[in-house]
């Protein structure tokens, strides 16, 4: 998972860097679907690229790191206690962590959000579906 971590870390800031100049309207959703085919590629010819725990530092990276939490990526919505339980089996210090991001930033509604993203993910299986994900 660091490998990917670090993957996204070094190869998401091109990308969006290369849709903006080429001035092609996107979403950060889109540029990481992207990206998820670039990181396979990477990850098939056996690159040797650096290993790095990336440890969130800003406000945004704290935000997108517990938000990442409640999403997987088949793709479905987990719960809060879902989400720290999988943490906790990696390293419970992961754990209080999220503890401390739940108490910084709330829970997410995740009733709406399973309503509202729905159809998207129903469409989103059967597109990994057809690709052969």
């Amino acid at each position: 998972m660091l490998y990917l971590l670090s993957l996204i870390a070094i190869f998401l800031p091109i990308y969006m860097v290369r849709f903006e100049v080429l001035n092609i309207p996107t979403t950060l959703l889109e540029v990481l679907i992207w990206l998820a085919f670039l990181i396979q590629i990477v990850l098939d010819k056996k690159l040797n690229l650096p290993k790095k725990d990336f440890i969130p530092v800003s406000l945004e990276e704290e935000i997108l790191t517990f938000a990442d939490k409640f999403h997987t990526k088949t793709p479905a919505f987990v719960d809060f206690n879902e989400a720290k339980s999988k943490l906790e089996k990696i390293d419970i210090a992961k754990g209080v962590k999220m503890d401390l991001y739940r108490k910084k930033f709330g829970l997410p509604d995740l009733d709406n959000l399973k309503k509202e993203y729905s159809d998207w993910h129903k469409e989103f299986k059967k597109f990994w579906e057809e690709v052969g994900g």
